[in-house]
């Protein structure tokens, strides 16, 4: 027993120093928000008002997440580094796949870091500089805004890729880069399979911020409503130009998206052009932010198409009531412009009106673009 137990403390004694050289550390958030919606329809269909409005505890535009991230020192300025990150369903306690926001691992040092696994591209940390001004229930993520409702049409591109593996250089004099590359490894007979790339620059001087991000995103499954046609796919590029300016209390960011979509079943490309501009004045505890992007008229084939722009504002305030919690209020909505059939599927592409189920118009034989509108009022707390 007292050999026994002498063998323990010294087998312990020399794991202690090698545990001890790795770090862990838990981190996360809760966001519960309370969202009033109205879905803005101006439609009747089969004598049914489609305007809808209700109330809802949702998780808003920066939803709950829990994460453990570590690091190992393994000498001469090397260090094994790893990361896990899940979405969490406060609202109603959806399952989510564990991991399924962030999965790496990886090495840095003097080089930079490199990391295999799945996470935000460069493009995505480029565009969600301005997504951060809001936390309600829309969100002013740029690349998300093929027409205008990532949940009726999809993104232009995915915001994270899986399979994945990405660099990220030392930072030099303000200047710093980042490159991502990822495949969905569903080669297949007359299937070549999707691939994505994305990439981005940045320079940081005291308050100035300028980044400039390019993704290309190549055979990958046609989005049209919720259902996903897999053959023959997609392409989807998009060059993205960011600044964001400090003066005291004011923070200012504008940025230019300019995204290309071709669907290769039918030979069509459509392109779009979209500005986004943001706003935030902070004083004491309290921040008032604002943020538009407006989406000009898409080119279909070359051929502008007229009466397809949209607008996305977001308005409202954070209170921080400590260093960790923060109360907020923020009205948002979608001002839209359209009339289209319902089974004109370039229609279906180019217009930011969410479309019914197919076959199904409105009694005057359209469907008429609505002007959404949410209220959000969210309490959120970070660990």
């Amino acid at each position: 027993m007292r050999k026994s137990l002498i063998a323990t403390l010294v087998l312990g004694a020399i794991a202690t120093p090698a545990f001890a050289a790795g770090t862990v550390t838990l981190y996360g958030q809760v966001n519960v928000t309370g969202v009033y919606s109205d879905n803005g329809s101006h439609d009747r269909i089969g004598g049914v008002d489609q305007r809808v409005k209700q109330f809802k505890i949702d998780q808003g535009n920066t939803p709950s997440r829990i994460g453990f991230k570590g690091d190992e020192d393994l000498g001469g300025g090397l260090q094994a580094w790893w990361q896990l990150e899940t979405a969490v369903g406060t609202d109603d306690a959806a399952t989510n796949n564990f991991a399924n926001r962030e999965g790496w691992v990886g090495l840095q040092g003097g080089f930079g870091k490199i990391g295999l696994g799945r996470g935000t591209t460069p493009y995505a940390d480029v565009a969600n500089v301005f997504d951060s001004t809001v936390d309600g229930a829309n969100n002013l993520a740029i690349y998300r805004f093929e027409q205008h409702n990532e949940k009726a049409f999809g993104r232009i591109i995915n915001n994270r890729f899986s399979n994945a593996v990405r660099y990220d250089s030392p930072t030099a004099h303000g200047f710093s880069g980042s490159v991502m590359v990822g495949n969905d490894e569903n080669k297949a007979p007359g299937n070549k399979g999707g691939s994505k790339i994305s990439l981005a620059g940045r320079y940081e001087a005291g308050p100035m911020y300028f980044a400039a991000a390019f993704n290309k995103e190549k055979n990958l499954p046609v989005m049209q409503g919720r259902d996903s046609i897999a053959a023959p796919g997609r392409d989807s590029t998009a060059v993205l130009l960011a600044g964001v300016y400090t003066i005291d209390a004011f923070k200012f960011g504008l940025g230019f998206q300019h995204a290309k979509l071709q669907y290769m079943a039918q030979g069509d490309i459509v392109k779009r052009n979209s500005i986004v501009t943001t706003a935030a004045y902070t004083m004491g505890d309290t921040t008032l932010k604002a943020g538009v992007i407006v989406g000009q008229n898409p080119k279909l084939n070359g051929a502008t198409v007229k009466d397809a722009s949209f607008t996305r504002f977001s308005i409202g305030a954070k209170h921080q009531l400590s260093k960790r919690t923060v109360v907020f209020a923020e009205l948002s909505g979608d001002r839209l412009k359209g009339r289209v059939l319902s089974d004109d599927n370039i229609s279906r592409r180019v217009s930011p009106a969410p479309m019914p189920a197919a076959d199904i118009v409105a009694d005057d034989g359209t469907v008429k673009a609505p002007s959404p509108r949410f209220l959000s009022i969210g309490l959120m707390h970070a660990f």
